[in-house]
């Protein structure tokens, strides 16, 4: 495990990851150069620089606020207000509209207060990736199955997500946010507080689709981050001070 802590200096930070480093793959699946984002006239990221590779695995320790803008960036919701930032080679600053929703299928997002169709089942819930991608009603029924035994709802497949706990809906969530074995898994703190027990599940959902080649990251503080592989790349992103913050050291985290 790599642990870096910054409190007043922003952070560039090139991660291809203990197990990508192992496979070979190296590829710039997240790219963030010098970027400057605003909150209003608060600056959250100020000359925020990241190099993430494809099946690289990082815990971000920030606030809310930054977490959010940093997901609605890689999602093109939101563009840098200053800097480049690329995702699987797209340049989020001049991705076409067309474009972005591929882009947006080949993430799976884990909501800090997971939205779900709350008239359907867990199952359905979960197949909803899948039937975006058009894939075999088989490869679908195989695929979610498998997703349903290893988070533990096999049994409770069929309940309406209207009815489910806060526990088990984050279950869901993580369930719909890496079935479809996306490119990247942006997983948002839990809004609520998490039984050690789904945690564990969680964090097993989040490695298994790490060694499936995802690009993994994790928002929260370390206690939320608890679980994570002993390997895996940790920063800490400040938002103390920002006034003071310098030009970007750069640290490099091959292993």
């Amino acid at each position: 495990m790599i642990r870096l802590q910054f409190l007043y200096l922003p952070v560039a930070f090139i991660a291809p990851g203990t197990k990508a480093a192992r496979s070979g793959h190296n590829y710039p699946m997240i790219h963030f150069n010098r970027v400057h984002k605003y909150h209003q006239t608060q600056p959250l990221l100020y000359d925020f620089s990241l190099f993430l590779a494809k099946g690289s695995y990082t815990c971000i320790d920030t606030d809310s606020t930054t977490a959010t803008a940093i997901q609605r960036m890689i999602m093109a919701y939101e563009k840098p207000d200053n800097g480049d930032l690329t995702v699987d080679g797209i340049s989020i600053a001049d991705i076409p509209n067309a474009r972005i929703p591929y882009l947006r299928r080949q993430i799976g997002l884990i909501e800090s207060k997971p939205l779900l169709l709350e008239n359907r089942s867990i199952r359905d819930n979960i197949e909803m990736p899948l039937r975006i991608l058009e894939l075999s009603t088989k490869a679908i029924t195989d695929r979610v199955n498998e997703t349903l035994n290893q988070s533990g709802l096999t049994e409770v497949a069929d309940k309406p997500a209207k009815h489910l706990d806060e526990p088990t809906r984050r279950l869901v969530a993580c369930a719909r946010a890496t079935v479809h074995r996306p490119c990247i898994v942006l997983a948002d703190a839990a809004q609520s507080h998490q039984p050690a027990s789904i945690r564990a599940v969680e964090s097993r959902i989040l490695e298994s689709a790490w060694h499936q080649n995802s690009c993994i990251i994790r928002f929260g503080t370390p206690r939320e981050l608890e679980g994570r592989p002993a390997d895996c790349s940790i920063m800490t992103v400040g938002q103390s001070k920002r006034q003071k913050y310098e030009p970007s050291a750069e640290f490099n985290t091959d292993r």
